[in-house]
């Protein structure tokens, strides 16, 4: 189990127990197939994205379970995180996103990282837990 994770869905779920709120897991499986590989690869795209997806799932409920949180509670699709995100966001009327956080420094910070992307087009209130 990743510990980031852990510490991700510990605070929230610490938050949703002081503030007596519904917490949602979400996991987006962002699989992009490499480019150029088309040709070799013309039926391995669905089963590796289902592979991961399936991954996922089993993840996530794990996690779901230490913490005590109900089956209905997690979520895991295929696709961009920032779109699945905004789409939970306004379809269950979520008021806070909390979301791991790592620094980054050197070459790694000039690369585009899913939580810069999410903070700057989140439409709600964000909580970054520190992962460093």
């Amino acid at each position: 189990m990743n510990e980031n994770s852990r510490r991700v869905v510990k605070q929230a779920k610490a938050l949703s127990e002081r503030f007596d709120a519904q917490l949602r897991l979400l996991h987006v499986v962002e699989y992009v197939p490499l480019t150029g590989t088309e040709d070799a690869m013309l039926t391995a795209p669905i089963p590796i994205a289902e592979e991961l997806e399936s991954q996922a799932r089993a993840f996530v409920t794990q996690l779901a379970d230490d913490f005590a949180l109900a089956p209905g509670s997690i979520s895991v699709v295929n696709g961009d995180l920032t779109t699945e995100l905004e789409t939970h966001i306004q379809r269950d009327k979520i008021d806070l996103v909390v979301i791991g956080n790592h620094c980054r420094s050197g070459l790694a910070a000039l690369f585009n990282h899913a939580e810069d992307t999410v903070l700057h087009r989140c439409a709600c209130d964000m909580l970054a837990v520190s992962l460093d």
